[in-house]
């Protein structure tokens, strides 16, 4: 079999090589395939490099054939004797240099499955390796549950490559690497898939077990796999496939359903993620079924939440986030009578909208003459402030030998509430006249249903200097009591001389650009409060959550939202001190004395002391000495400090004081030159 012919011609003129082009030539790849009854036993890809080699002397001109062969790829072998059949395969991956296997073995009642992977990282050993048990019939659980079998998966100096398998997710790759019914038919594709979704990565380890359960075998199954990654541990990864099979197989089934699907707990990023994709999924041989979802939860210190089940609104864009892309829920008729059927649809939730929509598209062709038409519709919900945007269109056309015949459409969209705004399109064609006309119209007041501006945010947050749950107080001093039996005006909070008094409050926060109050528009603009406290020994900013769609006014239906945090840590009140403790005239001397007596423990073995000092363990050491004794606590500075970094807005002659990443962000806006930078980039050595 020939894979590929160039040219390898060689002159020799008097002892002395001359290479020539075009060269004459070509590479033979083999396979040899062979074996006794039962056994059989191959060599992959073994490349023969032919050519001929051309001496010229002053008196004659020779040509000889050049062969020069090259080491196999790989090989193969497969057993099928006294009722055990199995196989293997071995290939070396000279890209990676990698040697990549897989073997199977149906010994009856139990059928064995394995893949591996040997490559090098940094001088060390790389090494991945999935083993799976598979029992017929299985271990019976309850309730028609049963398993069916187990495995594991350990990776030395190998990593988990989540990004890669969330975006190959669609494809059934990442289900087809685990669970696969025939990992050796199907090993050139598994393995490289393997290799890719487990690359190499030094001082890194992967773990976890696998397992298969069925329900009333062969309706439902479920493979899944839970692999933690070490040190740390740094991720969680929950990989799988759902199958709900209503039929006698795949292919000729009333209802088959296959899930992949991908679950990540990040603990360095602190987001959980999940994703699911529809694979080859089909219902009655006629409808091809599609579907994707996605699932974010970032509990850090600026927590969202998000949630897809068939993709977004079109104008909605997801920002930063790593998200695949999202097929749309839906089932299509594929039947060979002329006549088509699609139904697709999506919901969606963010911090702060609420997405829907779909589209039906349904048609019929008689020869020369087709007739089809569409209906679909995409809303966006706004919650805080509360407004929705609903666009729909729907069309019919007759067509004749391809061309239009006659055709009618309908668009417009929805906007409210403050008022109810209503827009349509409408087009008329018949043959080559096209009519076309828009409408407008509004309904209700327009400041009815429309958040009005609040006037003043002072008067808005004023009313919080008097809530006495804004106040308390921090430190005490357990040489004195506060009388509380006593009449005080009610405002007043009691505390500690050698205390501090704390006033928060969570509805706006200080010092910082406001647009909205609680989601409000503020009138006018350049808003900013301050609240100063007079007569007291100090302040210092107190810091509370506060979430940027209620106090500013970013544009929530694209990704502002999601590319700036969910909350931020900005100044929400005040820490006042006092002006010092006061000391009293009337002083009482008094003298304490303390007796510390120490109990000592068991006494060791001789043969205990003897071990531990023989051993040289330090820690061991310390603990037998410090067992009677009062431990000593080395001080040293803090390994780690944190800080919340801070962003400038630079512009085109000037850059701002250090802020919050939001607040640089807010600055930006206002010009078309200026953007944000980070105060400091920090070095991390690593």
């Amino acid at each position: 079999m020939s894979d590929g012919v160039h040219t390898d011609v060689t002159f020799v003129v008097n002892g002395a090589v001359v290479p020539f082009a075009p060269e004459l030539g070509a590479d033979i790849g083999i396979d040899i395939t062979g074996g006794p009854p039962g056994i059989t036993v191959g060599v992959d890809h073994i490349v023969v490099h032919t050519g001929l080699q051309i001496d010229f002397t002053a008196a004659e001109l020779t040509v000889r054939p050049v062969i020069t062969p090259q080491a196999p790829d790989g090989g193969h072998a497969a057993i099928d004797l006294a009722g055990i059949t199995g196989g293997g395969y071995i290939r070396h991956n000279k890209a990676t240099r990698e040697w990549l296997g897989a073997i199977a073995a149906d010994l009856g009642p139990v059928d064995v499955t394995g893949l591996f992977i040997i490559g090098h990282v940094g001088g060390d050993p790389s090494i991945l390796t999935v083993l799976g048990i598979h029992f017929t019939p299985g271990i019976q659980l309850s309730f028609g549950f049963e398993l069916t079998g187990v495995g594991g998966l350990i990776g030395i100096n190998r990593r988990a490559d989540t990004d890669l398998m969330r975006h190959r997710l669609a494809g059934g790759a990442v289900g087809n690497v685990l669970f696969s019914d025939d990992p050796v038919a199907n090993a050139p594709a598994i393995l490289d898939d393997l290799s890719r979704f487990f690359p190499a990565a030094a001082g890194t380890l992967i773990v976890g077990p696998t397992l298969q359960l069925s329900w009333l075998s062969p309706i439902v199954r479920a493979d899944a796999a839970v692999l933690i990654e070490l040190p740390g541990p740094s991720k969680i990864v929950l990989l799988g496939t759902l199958r709900v099979l209503i039929g006698a197989d795949e292919n000729l089934a009333l209802l088959f359903l296959r899930m992949d699907f991908l679950g990540v707990v990040d603990l360095q990023r602190q987001l959980i993620s999940v994703d699911a994709a529809l694979v080859n999924s089909h219902a009655m041989g006629i409808f091809r079924l599609t579907g994707g979802m996605a699932l974010r939860i970032f509990y850090g210190p600026n927590p969202y939440v998000l949630l897809s089940i068939g993709g977004f609104h079109p104008r909605f864009d997801p920002g930063p986030l790593d998200l695949p892309s999202i097929a749309r829920v839906g089932a299509a008729l594929e039947a060979p009578v002329g006549v088509f059927l699609r139904l697709e649809m999506y919901t969606a939730f963010t911090p702060n909208t609420l997405q829907a929509g779909a589209r039906v598209q349904a048609g019929m062709r008689l020869g020369p003459l087709s007739v089809d038409g569409f209906f679909q519709f995409d809303a966006l919900i706004t919650f805080k402030p509360f407004t929705f945007d609903v666009d729909f269109a729907a069309g019919l056309a007759i067509r004749v030998f391809g061309e239009t015949f006659g055709s009618i459409t309908v668009s417009g969209r929805v906007t409210g509430p403050g008022p109810l705004v209503v827009r349509a399109q409408a087009s008329v064609k018949v043959l080559f006249v096209r009519v076309r006309g828009s409408a407008t119209f509004e309904l209700g007041s327009r400041n009815g249903d429309s958040v009005r501006a609040i006037p003043s945010l002072l008067t808005a947050v004023a009313e919080e200097l008097a809530q006495r749950e804004n106040l308390r107080a921090e430190g005490t001093d357990p040489s004195i009591r506060l009388r509380r039996n006593i009449a005080r005006p009610e405002n007043i909070a009691l505390v500690s001389p050698t205390g501090t008094l704390m006033w928060t409050q969570k509805r706006v926060p200080l010092d910082t650009d406001v647009d909205r109050f609680e989601g409000a528009p503020l009138a006018g603009s350049g808003h900013r409060l301050h609240v100063t406290a007079s007569g007291v020994g100090g302040t210092t900013e107190e810091r509370e959550w506060f979430s940027p769609g209620s106090f500013t006014a970013l544009d929530l239906k694209s990704s502002q939202t999601l590319n700036n945090p969910g909350f931020e840590h900005l100044p929400g009140g005040m820490r006042i001190v006092g002006g010092g403790a006061v000391t009293s005239g009337d002083a009482v001397a008094a003298s304490l004395t303390l007796h510390l007596k120490k109990v000592p423990g068991p006494t060791s073995p001789p043969f205990l002391v003897t071990g531990v000092v023989g051993y040289r363990v330090r820690g061991l050491l310390d603990a037998v000495r410090e067992r009677d004794t009062t431990p000593t606590v080395a001080a040293r500075p803090a390994a780690v400090s944190v800080t919340d970094e801070t962003f400038r807005t630079a512009d085109a002659s000037e850059v701002s004081a250090p802020t919050t990443a939001l607040q640089a962000f807010q600055q930006s806006r206002t010009s078309a030159t200026a953007f944000p930078v980070a105060d400091a980039d920090i070095s991390v050595p690593l």
